[in-house]
């Protein structure tokens, strides 16, 4: 029986959100590409809350897999989108092998690269002589050991969402 690897990555993911305090709230249409918007914990200081950081707020794509390919094919209009969004923006792919819990967490950052390279390839499809819908146009998400997270741990994923957005949001 084949296993319910798309669930079990979501239902893990919220896991790992709670056991940090993270809010975590799903996406009721998943048409823009996105699977949850965080909103991480106030933080306190010792100044006084009101001189405290904004806190994180960030969109995750969540990706499971049993397979070691390394790669998500992603569709050129929520790619787009990404790059409009004015909130930090992540895949995390989450590799589950043959077991029942992930084995490991590789958090990407959708960074300048990766929107210089959407731009690009969505000027390419519609201004191609054969010109193409960016909703069937797609682009590989890749990633390696350098994207691994230290742990499979709600910790590991705060931290290095932090580590990304170092001044909170403001």
């Amino acid at each position: 029986m084949a296993q319910k690897i798309g669930t079990m990555g979501e239902s893990y993911f919220k896991f790992l959100c709670a056991s940090e305090n993270i809010n975590c709230n799903k996406s009721e249409e998943d048409m823009a590409g996105w699977d949850y918007i965080l909103d991480f914990p106030l933080e306190n200081t010792p100044s006084g809350s009101d001189t405290a950081k904004g806190p994180i707020e960030c969109k995750v794509q969540i990706k499971s897999t049993t397979k070691e390919r390394k790669f998500s094919a992603v569709k050129l209009s929520n790619l787009l989108r990404f790059c409009k969004s004015p909130l930090p923006t992540f895949f995390l792919f989450l590799e589950f092998g043959n077991k029942k819990e992930p084995q490991s967490l590789y958090l990407v950052h959708f960074d300048e690269s990766l929107i210089e390279e959407t731009l690009r390839k969505v000027r390419a499809a519609e201004q191609g002589k054969k010109k193409k819908k960016l909703h069937s146009s797609t682009m590989r998400i890749s990633y390696d050991s350098t994207y691994k997270l230290a742990g499979v741990t709600g910790v590991e994923l705060k931290k290095s969402i932090e580590e990304f957005i170092l001044d909170g949001m403001s």
